[in-house]
This record gives structure tokens, sequence and C-alpha cells, in this order.
């Protein structure tokens, strides 16, 4: 399965961005509330630290708190990003978060692989949930903004290494990655992102992130499917009701016809020799 193909532009400045991101988030919402997204290794946690700073000192939730323990860990892989406990990151983060409320969490304590100690983080402060399947879909709805980070494969595969250590490429190579892949292919949060973002880069003072160019034919399993490169007449029917813009368009999304479907249609339509109303879920318009 091939990767979303993104080709990076300029670099993406996170004070400039910070103040984006207070500037999009309803002056009435009960706090600012953002979702990290993206595989393994591509820069989720950096920018979580950075735009966490830019925005003067939110907290940070790290999705690898919420890894289950071996002993409730499925044994297959049919669930979407069943290793970890989505359910619990919902319900003590997510949700209480975003009703304004105070935080309580349990995390992952990865030496003796069981839940460890709890953690709070106070009503209203600004927060920031990073990693992995963090806007999965019983959870994307909730956040006043979403970011999809990408980096290469080889890239990502390197920095897990030296992080994990060589010992950890099986697991690497044979499970976190290709269950990465199937999450991203069936759910395509980075096509509800409000902003991607390449962490490939990096100079003297850390990390450099790139917003991307529009994407260039995406295949995901065996269903090619095409971006629309330009604010078409109708929306992606996964997109919520009144969600801001994506990226790649100016245009605000209308709620009238932006609903979510049983499966979740991206802003694509499949690829035939024309873009025919047969190739579209019927509440697309």
């Amino acid at each position: 399965m091939s990767e979303p193909e993104y080709a990076a532009a300029g670099v993406h400045d996170i004070e400039q961005f910070a103040a984006a991101v207070r500037q999009a988030s309803s002056s009435d919402a009960p706090r600012i509330l953002i979702g990290i997204d993206g595989p393994g290794a591509s820069g989720k946690s950096t920018l979580a630290t950075l735009l966490a700073t830019a925005l003067g000192g939110a907290e940070v939730v790290h999705g690898d708190d919420f890894y289950r323990p071996s002993a409730t860990r499925p044994e297959d892989d049919a669930e979407v990003g069943g290793q970890f406990d989505l359910e619990r990151l919902l319900h003590q983060v997510v949700a209480p978060a975003a009703a304004g409320k105070e935080v309580t969490y349990q995390i992952y304590d990865w030496d003796r692989d069981e839940l460890g100690p709890w953690v709070s983080v106070p009503e209203g402060s600004p927060l920031i949930v990073e990693g992995v399947y963090t806007t999965e879909l019983r959870l994307r709805d909730h956040y006043t903004y979403r970011i999809f980070c990408l980096a290469d494969r080889d890239v990502r595969l390197n920095r897990g290494l030296a992080r994990d250590g060589e010992s950890a490429r099986s697991q690497w190579v044979d499970e976190w990655m290709p269950a990465e892949d199937r999450y991203v292919a069936r759910q395509r949060p980075d096509l509800v992102a409000d902003i991607v973002l390449i962490g490939n880069g990096a100079d003297v003072d850390g990390p450099v992130f790139h917003r991307p160019t529009r994407p260039r034919l995406i295949t995901t399993g065996d269903a090619e499917t095409m971006r629309v490169s330009s604010a078409p007449a109708w929306w992606p029917c996964c997109a919520p009701p009144g969600t801001r813009a994506a990226p790649w368009s100016a245009s605000p999304r209308p709620a009238s016809n932006c609903r979510r479907p049983p499966h979740p249609w991206p802003c694509t339509y499949r690829r035939s020799a024309a873009a025919t109303s047969s190739t579209r879920p019927a509440n697309c318009r």
C-alpha cells in the first residue's frame, strides 16, 4: 500500500501557526483542544512540544500513554488502533477536555506492561493530544483543530530504531507500521485534518516542518483515488457540519451537505473516465 503522497513546500512557522490556531478556535469554546495524528516517528511529539510552548504553556497528552497492556491487547488486527485503548482516551481525556472539564487519566507503564499512575490536567487550559490514532473516527470531531504529520518511511524507521533500539525492528516493520498503514487507508485522517505537515527536515536548531503542496495521485489499497485540487461544488461527506476549510481550499465547507456516512469518504472521488454522480455517495452534492 502506498502512503499519502505530498510534496514539501514552504517551511512552516510554528509561532504563526499558534496564532492561527488561536484565531481559528471559537472564542466561546471551553478550551483549545488540538489533535496531532500521524504515523510513528513522523514528528508528532516534537511538534506538540513546540506548539505547546508557542501557545503559552499548553498541556500535552501522549497517545502512547494509552497503549494496552499485553493482557488486554487483541491478538488480531481487525480493530483499527486495537493496540491502543481509544475508548479510554476518549472518555478520560478527549471528551471531558472538549467540554472544558478537568482531565484525569491513567498512563501506561511501558516497563511494567501495566497501567500506572494517574495524571490530571486543569480545566480550561489549552490541551494538545498527540499520537497515532488520536484523530480516529471516535475522537476527531471533539477537537477544535486537527493536524496530521507525515515523514518518509525510511526516516520514520530510522528515528524509531534510534529511539527503541535495533531489537525493536520487527515490532516496527511487522506490527506498528502495517497497522498504521491500514488506519490511514481506511479512515484517511490526513484528509480531514485542518493542516498536514511534513516532518522530514532538521537543522542545527531542531526539526523543520513543511507545509505540503496539494497531493498528487494517491493509492489506497486497490482503489485509486484523487484529491480534488480546488474547492469543488460538492464537499466530502466525512466532513463534520460547519467544519473549517481544509488547507488546500479557502472556501468554508457548507453545513447543509457535510455529513458523515457509515464509512469515511474522504475529499476524493474514485477515479473513473469521468467523475460522474454515480462515483459519489448519495449525500454528496
